[in-house]
Order: C-alpha cells, then structure tokens, then sequence
C-alpha cells in the first residue's frame, strides 16, 4: 500500500470528464489524484498467486462476493505470466483459479461508518473493458463510468457526495478481469482513523464517568 500527494498545480484541468453534478470523471491518474488532495493505494504487492482478498484494510474497503455465480472473493494474480501491471507484478483477479466462465464483478463496501469520495484503478486485463459504479449510502448511484480501450486504462470518479460501495464488472471480452492500484483520497482513509488525542480524550472520559459511580 503507498501513500501519494500530488501538486494542485499540475494536471488539474486535465483528463477529466464531467458528467454531472454529482461526480467527475477521469481517465488520467495525475489529474485523478490531484483533484483528490492525495490518495492512498493498494498495489497488491504483498500477496503472492491465488491469495484470497477479502479486505484492504488500509483503505477501509472490503469486498462482498463477485456476484450471485460467485463463491470465492477475488484473488491475487501474478501478471509476470502474461499481461500488464501497474505496480511489481502482482494484481487483483475476479476469478477462482483461471476458471471460466468469470466470477463475475468485484463489489468493495465501505467499512461500517465510513466513505470515501474518490475511488480509481488501472484495468490491466487485455481484452476486458470494465466499468466503474459508485453507490452512496442509500443505495444511489452517483456516478458509472468505463474503461477506455487501451491496456492498461485508468478509470476514477470523484463524488460530491460520499460512497460506501463500489462496483467493478467487466462489460466486453470473456468476463476474466484484472485490476491494480486500487486507490481512494487520503482524507477518506484519515477520517476513517480515529486521533490518537480523541481516542485519549474518550478513554480517560470512560474512567472518570466509571469513577464517579
């Protein structure tokens, strides 16, 4: 998992798409991270071929069942067998083990209490066009979006309202997909953890509550 901050003064106004009110759109992962005041991702890097990801929990994400033909979570995958990546060699594969048909799409929610306004990936699969979908808290989509054609394609939305969920599906190809860099904003990921100094605050709050009884 790395942390990036980027300068407002670079990329700002480019490679971005904005399609309403509720989101933009990007296609650029500068200009991505630039508008989000930093990000912070995961590159998969410290999981080796076939490993089960069931959570990011840097990022407070994690991930629900592909979908209703599916029975595994998505799994890591070395690119170094063909293909692209983003970062190192490993990524993340909707499917069990290289069996078709594809398990179908990746869903991450939010952990309890907690949201996130950015959320962007490289699509590094070949032959799949995948699509982006935000959902807010109830249920509401803010914003969808897919993948260009071109391998690897970054794909990212920033909301003007929070999401708790996210889903990737793959929309042409054969349904077998591969994604890197999972990344959302810093101030998400921040907000998420509570200060040292509030948690103090609460603990000692605890203690003199308990001793006044």
């Amino acid at each position: 998992m790395r942390f990036v901050f980027r300068s407002f003064a670079v990329f700002l106004s480019l490679a971005f798409i904005p399609v309403s009110a509720n989101a933009l759109v990007f296609t650029n992962e500068a200009a991505f991270q630039t508008a989000a005041g930093g990000v912070v991702i995961e590159d998969f890097e410290s999981y080796s071929l076939f490993d089960p990801v069931a959570a990011l929990s840097g990022l407070h994400l994690s991930f629900s069942l592909p979908d209703s033909n599916g029975s595994t979570v998505p799994q890591a995958y070395d690119q170094s067998s063909g293909g692209v990546s983003r970062s190192g060699q490993i990524t993340l594969m909707n499917n069990d083990k290289l069996n078709l048909p594809a398990l179908g799409r990746m869903q991450i929610d939010a952990d309890a209490g907690t949201e996130f306004l950015a959320f962007g990936y490289w699509n590094v699969g070949g032959d799949d066009t995948t699509r982006l979908t935000l959902y807010d808290v109830y249920d509401v989509v803010i914003e969808t979006a897919v993948t260009s054609t071109d391998d690897p394609a970054f794909i990212g939305i920033i909301g003007a309202v929070g999401a708790t969920r996210a889903v990737i599906e793959a929309v042409a190809g054969n349904g077998w997909f591969t994604i890197d860099d999972i990344q959302v904003d810093a101030a998400s990921v921040a907000a998420a953890i509570p200060a040292p100094g509030a948690m103090m605050l609460f603990l000692l709050g605890l203690v003199f509550m308990r001793s006044r009884r």
